[in-house]
């Protein structure tokens, strides 16, 4: 199932952050030390959480782990400091939203298979495994045969891009 957070659906359930939270709907002034700035911004994630409980209760287990991601996409925009003080919760709002949609769609991948990871992850030259689904009639699951053939790769410290005959010998051993 792909998680995507319904902006026209406005349920929500209780969360309760592990620390004290309140709600600051003034611009932050974006002239403060970061620490306050983040501070008056940490109840976007809060709500969005209760937001992403209420569509998805299935996420309970999850909800302080949705929360982390979204505290730490906050830190990153107030730390980046290049936005103005009317848009900067805006930003924050759409950068939590899509940051707990990709946590919350890889939670059943090994692999991570959006592509905005895909993206992000080639831009900071992080090369992500290829992903196949895989069903039978009772499960999906993933194919992890190229996971297997990395790992295999390098217990045995070699280049998978440039493997001469002996060392796919030694890889088809390994593997078998």
């Amino acid at each position: 199932m792909m998680i995507k957070l319904n902006p026209k659906n406005k349920t929500c359930f209780h969360f309760e952050p592990p620390f004290e939270i309140t709600r600051y709907f003034d611009d932050v002034d974006t002239d403060a030390p970061a620490n306050e700035q983040i501070e008056q911004l940490l109840w976007i994630p809060a709500v969005l959480v209760s937001r992403f409980h209420g569509q998805f209760p299935t996420l309970y287990s999850e909800l302080d782990e949705l929360f982390s991601v979204g505290m730490l996409t906050v830190c990153e925009i107030v730390n980046e400091r290049k936005h103005s003080a009317s848009k900067l919760g805006g930003v924050i709002h759409v950068s939590c939203v899509r940051a707990m949609e990709d946590y919350c769609n890889s939670l059943n991948s090994v692999v991570k298979v959006g592509t905005t990871t895909r993206y992000l992850n080639h831009q900071r030259g992080i090369e992500t495994p290829s992903h196949q689904r895989m069903s039978s009639e009772h499960a999906t699951y993933d194919d992890q045969t190229e996971l297997h053939i990395r790992d295999a790769c390098e217990a045995l410290g070699v280049e998978l891009s440039g493997l001469n005959t002996k060392q796919k010998r030694k890889l088809y051993e390994a593997l078998n």
